[in-house]
């Protein structure tokens, strides 16, 4: 729920003004979660690096997360969930996922049943963010043709003041 609703608004932003910033850089963004990580990133050009690192620190330190977003996108993942039984493959993922976690702490998985997930909150969203969206638990990862120097000092500017500690 947090991955669907992170990139809908953030810094006072919308979802089509980040949209349009970063494909105006003809820039990509991605955000993905599991059991074990939680991805955010961004694609695009190396002179671009300093413009994309601020909105993609904009998604992940300021994210709005209104409640009028974290219900549509949890009522958007309710129906989806909801459908699983007319899609052979996701109901062949699942069979599989289970068969291999079996008897393992991955056994479980993230919910057990949609009436479960209905129980979640937007509070519970926003303390799953509070804990788990610290830099001690954290990497950010730089690749390409970028001056070290320039890029440190921007993410110093960026992320220096970012506070947490590591969830247990």
């Amino acid at each position: 729920l947090l991955s669907a609703s992170l990139e809908r608004g953030a810094a006072g932003l919308s979802a089509d003004e980040i949209a349009k910033q970063v494909e105006a850089l003809g820039a990509t963004r991605y955000i993905s979660a599991d059991e074990e990580t939680f991805n955010l990133g961004m694609h695009g050009l190396a002179p671009d690096a300093e413009t994309l690192l601020g909105i993609l620190a904009k998604i992940a330190l300021q994210p709005d997360l209104k409640p009028e977003v974290i219900l549509r996108e949890k009522d958007r993942l309710q129906d989806r969930w909801g459908h699983i039984g007319d899609y052979g493959e996701a109901l062949a993922d699942l069979a599989y996922r289970r068969a291999l976690t079996s008897g393992t702490s991955y056994e479980r998985g993230g919910f057990s049943s949609v009436q479960e997930f209905r129980k979640v909150t937007r509070a519970d969203v926003l303390a799953y963010y509070k804990k788990n969206f610290t830099p001690k638990n954290s990497v950010l990862m730089i690749v390409g043709r970028v001056d070290r120097k320039e890029i440190r000092e921007r993410i110093v500017k960026l992320f220096g003041d970012w506070k947490g500690t590591e969830p247990k």
